[in-house]
């Protein structure tokens, strides 16, 4: 993101309204300082203040993270760059915070029981689901209005060299295809961590998938769902997810969350488990799956 862009569109929507930077900071129980900084490009505000910051400015959250005013055309590319973005933003939050957890186990460990190394437990490796309070999550859906966003977080070790990233396709319970969507590597340090994304567009039948470390982000992968489906709009769609953390081992895969489109009360609930078997016990309908598979390059 670009901090002194950001920051100048800032300074031109206040000015705009006739405000001054300390009836901003009221605005926002902020101090004059911290507004003088966004402006000037040298930080962003806290994540927390996005909304609340936006709503008083008259702008859109894809609008604040652009820096600029966006007209329709833009913001489905420019929405896909900020989640990107945004999953960045978290990523670095929890590093920080990984940091300071490891300083102090190192401290505990070395006074506790003398121990003079400390090596990450093989446990820390996982993937789960984002908190529905998460600030990346409630930004997540304010950008992707309307949509339905399922946003995970998930961290390696030195024994995964690549994630790959499968959506499964049912009819009426019997798998159709099984396609790769994304396959990226995680050997270096800084791509052991990072968030991946699906977005359902129930009125476009479309679904994105997306994907960032710390350090990079992957281009979003749109699929087209409920191709040559007569009466596609009626249906109604379902959306299961996992609920906690699962730890990951090179081999394993894990079905992140699926999307179910069904006329009426046909459609059942599918355990999680479930996915991958040629036939699933999902009633009448169509069934989108999204996997998280590690292994070796």
């Amino acid at each position: 993101m670009d901090l002194v862009k950001i920051g100048s569109y800032i300074a031109s929507k206040r000015k705009a309204l006739g405000m001054t930077q300390v009836q901003l900071a009221d605005r926002l129980g902020m101090s004059d300082k911290s507004v003088s900084k966004w402006e000037r490009g040298i930080c962003l505000p806290d994540v927390s203040l996005y909304m609340e910051l936006c709503g008083v400015l008259g702008i859109s959250i894809n609008e604040f993270l652009a820096g600029e005013d966006l007209i329709k055309e833009d913001i489905p590319k420019q929405s896909e760059e900020n989640i990107i973005n945004i999953a960045r933003i978290g990523q670095r939050k929890y590093s920080k915070l990984q940091r300071i957890f490891i300083i102090l186990s190192v401290i505990y460990f070395l006074l506790a029981c003398g121990m003079v190394l400390w090596k990450t437990a093989p446990g820390l490796s996982y993937v789960g689901p984002a908190g529905d309070l998460s600030q990346e999550k409630i930004l997540a859906e304010n950008i992707f209005t309307g949509k339905d966003v399922m946003l995970f977080n998930y961290r390696t070790d030195n024994s995964h060299e690549k994630i790959d990233l499968i959506l499964y396709g049912y009819e009426d319970g019997h798998l159709k295809d099984m396609t790769i969507i994304d396959s990226f590597d995680t050997s270096g340090r800084n791509l052991r961590q990072g968030a991946v994304m699906a977005v359902a567009d129930h009125d476009a039948f479309r679904l994105t998938v997306m994907a960032a470390s710390k350090r990079s982000g992957r281009s979003p992968e749109t699929i087209e769902i409920l191709n040559d489906v007569e009466g596609a709009g009626t249906l109604r769609h379902d959306v299961v997810m996992m609920k906690e953390n699962v730890h990951i081992r090179p081999g394993m895969e894990t079905i992140l969350a699926y999307v179910a489109y069904s006329e009426g009360d046909d459609f059942h609930v599918v355990p999680l488990e479930a996915i991958g078997s040629e036939k699933i016990e999902s009633g009448k309908g169509y069934l989108y799956a999204l996997s998280f598979r590690v292994g070796w390059a």
